[in-house]
């Protein structure tokens, strides 16, 4: 069994859809998804035939991923659903060395895995392997939906956890906008009316770097007044400058991630779901993470890392 390169590690999302009302001014009231309205969810996965590729119909179902195959289907506790589906990939023309060139009309199926959860809140979480930069999350939320049959009545929403997202990156700026101007330690303001503030990292020093991902990022998520009080805290210690919290009006950090740099945004959303590793074997002939150990991985996040910030579920 091989491991992968981290550029193709595999890794998890997770999702949930909720079920509920939108009013006329586009407000959502949360409802529950009931115990019945799960178990046809999960008949409809078991039972959904696989397509055949060889009809010009199914193919092209499967091509728009308006078809899934679902497999290795197996159920715990009534509430928890895992298996496997195949995401296409079409529309781009290459190579391969065993059969030369594959038409961009063919369509090609990666394997990930899935699991589905119906929490004690009547909301239903999904997870979506990844494996690199492939995956097929939009796939499977559509064929979930479609399976609900509640188009009007749910909204779906991706789960972030920006401590998690950012806890291996170098942090290389911090960046404040004031409502008014900063004061010196112990002095009137002398910074005109900019109202803007720009610490950057000292190379060779590991303060700065420090204190942001000790005392900034692994506060992300907070609400926005105990962020505020955060950053006048470090502000204030660095015995520069004095600033109320009151007075933040934006603030973010400017990170190294990887080979990119990031923005990241403490009083507002960054966007896109948060990527948790999966920490899995690989099989050494199909090069793919074991479906089991992938499985039983992303059960562990879900429970460890998603749902105990939500306690209700």
């Amino acid at each position: 069994m091989a491991r992968r390169a981290s550029n193709e590690q595999a890794t998890v999302t997770f999702h949930v859809i909720e079920k509920g009302v939108f009013d006329e001014d586009g407000e959502f009231t949360p409802s529950k998804f009931t115990s019945d309205e799960f178990i046809s969810l999960k008949e409809k996965i078991t039972n959904q035939e696989n397509p055949d590729l060889n009809d010009p119909t199914d193919l092209e179902l499967v091509r728009k991923g308006k078809v899934i195959p679902f497999s290795n289907i197996e159920e715990d506790s009534g509430r928890i659903m895992t298996g496997t589906f195949e995401g296409a990939y079409s529309g781009h023309a290459f190579k391969n060395s065993d059969y030369g060139k594959i038409h961009a009309k063919s369509v090609n199926q990666r394997l990930f895995c899935f699991l589905i959860y119906h929490s004690e809140n009547g909301r239903i979480y999904v997870g979506a392997q990844y494996l690199g930069l492939y995956g097929a999350y939009t796939d499977l939320k559509d064929t979930l939906l479609r399976f609900i049959s509640l188009p009007k009545n749910t909204r779906v929403r991706s789960i972030r956890m920006d401590a998690e997202e950012f806890a291996n990156s170098t942090p290389l700026e911090l960046r404040l906008t004031l409502k008014r101007p900063a004061s010196e330690a112990g002095a009137e303001p002398k910074l005109g009316s900019a109202g803007a503030l720009s610490f950057r990292r000292v190379p060779g020093s590991e303060t700065f770097e420090v204190t942001v991902k000790d005392k900034l990022l692994a506060f992300l998520g907070n609400p926005a007044a105990k962020m505020k009080q955060q950053i006048a805290a470090i502000v204030s210690e660095s015995e520069l400058y004095e600033i109320n919290e009151d007075d933040i009006e934006n603030c973010s950090v400017i990170v190294r991630a990887g080979k990119s740099e990031k923005i990241i945004y403490l009083l507002g959303e960054n966007s896109t779901a948060t990527r948790f590793l999966l920490d899995v074997p690989f099989e050494s002939i199909d090069g793919l993470p074991i479906t089991p150990e992938t499985k039983k991985q992303m059960l562990k996040i879900l429970k460890e890392k998603v749902l105990s910030k939500n306690p209700n579920d």
